[in-house]
């Protein structure tokens, strides 16, 4: 084997994971290009939340100063119906993360989270309006092709490009070829067209409109001059329905609605949506249907409409599933690829960044990039990474039925949970999601904090990557 040459990675996908993954693989000295089919970057208009879960690792590579100032600190989360706004169904204490993790709640802007990354990774390593259209990969290397008749080569593919993710249709095609069938996927446009397990049939859908306000008149909504931000959570008149309120740094307002889709699973995969339902009508539609409810700032849903530029609004279809098959030769998924939550718990970008870590460490600790090695990697990424993403999924469900579910038993069941502290009842659940925090094994670790310890993994031996590359011959 020679001992020249270090391993390419090629991330497809400049979203949270995508961008995490380019940072710390500079952090490492690992070589990687970074591939976006947007021509130029624009940040889904959403909230991020931020929560002990990840922002160790904000920590440990120098951002979390940077995170705090374009964020405020959850402190509560008030319950309220629509058709009662100045009324209180119920209030969670969210203070209590810092005390017993250490850091936090932060909710943030996406767009700003965005311009953090950007700042600290070169330029140069990052291709817009690259869409990827096939890939192929042998024991030597894998190949991807653009839209625009590019292309690139590289040792390991990532797919980062979210829940749409053309590499992993690509990947899954490739398997099924070769009689490689994963079990279960996610349903479309999260699968393979014509392979629809039974599970699939079932899938957990729902529209999402989400925007985010210019800065709000600081007499108007004097709710949102306070240093930290208290959610509102509206539960409608229709079951699994909800409007979310998340004040945030520069007195501006993230909200989003939630609304269920009535299509079954077997029409999401034989028919999935038009591009049009993604769309500027689409978003009017669904501002339309919405804005005569009372917000629970004053006025109606209409006021926070008109003050959301139509560039900070989306509308974005929600789903909750876990992949079983996150990798497959030298190709691997990352992020909303292999995994999405429903929003209610805030834990999409919290296991997003986590997994990019993950993989992050185990590109770092490779010897060379012969098959068998990288195929070891992939298979402890995903070991070490599914299960917290299946607790996340089924603490992300949990919180969604509790926040939206209607009826004589769902107001019981939230009755007590609110009397006894949402949180406190599922510490269990809780101290095994924020057990998973893990620091990159190539730079210093940073100091305990809070009640609850995390496990740190032992720092790597290899301070700066320098791989074996396998020969042909040797493969």
């Amino acid at each position: 084997m020679s001992t020249s040459g270090d391993i390419k990675v090629l991330i497809v996908g400049a979203g949270t994971a995508g961008l995490m993954l380019a940072l710390l693989l500079e952090l490492c000295g690992v070589d990687y290009l970074l591939l976006e089919k947007k021509p130029a970057f624009r940040p889904p208009s959403r909230a991020c939340v931020l929560s002990a879960v990840s922002l160790p690792l904000v920590e440990q590579i120098g951002l979390l100063r940077e995170i705090e100032d374009i964020s405020l600190s959850a402190r509560k989360f008030r319950i309220k119906r629509q058709d009662n706004v100045d009324g209180l169904v119920g209030e969670l204490d969210a203070s209590f993360a810092e005390q017993r993790y250490g850091y936090p709640i932060l909710v943030m802007p996406r767009p700003a989270l965005y311009n953090v990354l950007l700042s600290r990774i070169p330029k140069n390593k990052i291709l817009l309006g690259k869409r990827i259209l096939s890939m192929s990969q042998s024991d030597h290397g894998v190949l991807v092709r653009c839209a625009d008749g590019s292309t690139f080569s590289g040792d390991v593919l990532v797919g980062a490009d979210g829940a749409n993710s053309s590499v992993r249709q690509n990947l899954y095609r490739q398997l099924y070829a070769v009689g490689t069938t994963p079990s279960t996927t996610l349903p479309l446009p999260m699968s393979v067209p014509g392979h629809v397990s039974e599970e699939e049939n079932r899938p957990e859908c729902a529209w999402s409109l989400m925007g985010i306000t210019n800065p709000m008149d600081r007499n108007l909504y004097v709710e949102l001059n306070q240093p930290y931000s208290d959610f509102v959570i509206m539960m409608t008149q229709k079951n699994k329905e909800s409007i979310w309120f998340m004040p945030t740094a520069n007195r501006r307002l993230l909200w989003s609605i939630t609304t269920p889709i009535e299509k079954s699973g077997k029409a999401l995969c034989d028919d999935g949506f038009k591009a049009s339902e993604f769309g500027p009508e689409a978003i009017a539609e669904m501002c339309a249907k919405y804005q005569h409810l009372d917000c629970p700032y004053g006025g109606t849903m209409k006021d926070i409409f008109d003050k959301s530029p139509p560039h900070l609004m989306s509308k974005a279809l929600v789903q909750e599933k876990v992949c079983d098959r996150w990798h497959g030769g030298r190709t691997v998924l990352l992020g909303n690829a292999c995994h999405k939550f429903p929003p209610s718990a805030g834990m999409s970008d919290n296991i997003n960044i986590v997994d990019t870590l993950a993989l992050a460490n185990r590109l770092h600790e490779l010897r060379s990039n012969s098959p068998q090695e990288v195929r070891a990697a992939f298979e402890l990424y995903q070991k070490e990474r599914e299960p917290s993403a299946r607790r996340a999924l089924q603490l992300s469900k949990q919180l969604h039925s509790f926040f939206t579910e209607q009826g004589l038993m769902a107001g019981l069941s939230r009755k007590v949970n609110l009397s006894r502290s949402l949180f406190g009842g599922w510490d269990k659940t809780n101290d095994l999601i924020h057990k998973d925090r893990p620091q990159a094994i190539f730079l210093p670790m940073v100091p305990q904090r809070g009640e609850f310890l995390r496990q740190d993994p032992k720092p790597s031996s290899i301070p700066r990557r320098s791989l074996q590359k396998a020969h042909p011959g040797d493969v």
